[in-house]
C-alpha cells in the first residue's frame, strides 16, 4: 500500500492493471466495472474536447491499442460518444500505429528521397 498511496506508481505500472481490470469487469465485477466506465467517460471527455479543438463536426474515431480491443470499453465509449459527438462514428484500424507513423515519415521527405527500399 505504501508503493500504490505514498511513493506512487508509474504510467507504465498503472497501465498493466489495464488487462486484468477488463477480464475482472467482463465477469460483472462492480469495483472494475466503474473503473472502466470512468476510463472510458475520460476518454470519451478527451475526444470531445479535440473535436471542439480541430473543430470536427463529423468524423471517425479510430480505434488503437489494447484496451480498445475490450467490447466492454468499447461499448461504453460508443455510448459516451453518442451522447456527447453524436456525429462521430467509430471504427477499428486498418493498420498498426507504427504503419502510419511510416506514411507521415514518408510524407516529410523529399519526393525524390522516396523510393522503394533495397535489402541485401
Amino acid at each position: 500500500m505504501h508503493r500504490l498511496y505514498v511513493v506512487g506508481l508509474s504510467r507504465a505500472e498503472l497501465a498493466a492493471f489495464g488487462p486484468t481490470t477488463l477480464e475482472v469487469a467482463a465477469t460483472g465485477d462492480g469495483v472494475a466495472r466503474a473503473i472502466v466506465h470512468r476510463g472510458a467517460t475520460a476518454l470519451a471527455q478527451t475526444v470531445e474536447a479535440t473535436a471542439e479543438r480541430l473543430n470536427l463536426v463529423a468524423s471517425e474515431v479510430v480505434l488503437v491499442g489494447g484496451v480498445l480491443r475490450s467490447e466492454l470499453m468499447v461499448g461504453i465509449l460508443r455510448k459516451q460518444l453518442a451522447m456527447r459527438l453524436p456525429q462521430m462514428s467509430l471504427v477499428e484500424a486498418e493498420h498498426s500505429p507504427a504503419y502510419g507513423v511510416c506514411l507521415l515519415a514518408q510524407a516529410l521527405l523529399p519526393s525524390q528521397a522516396v523510393a522503394s527500399p533495397k535489402f541485401g
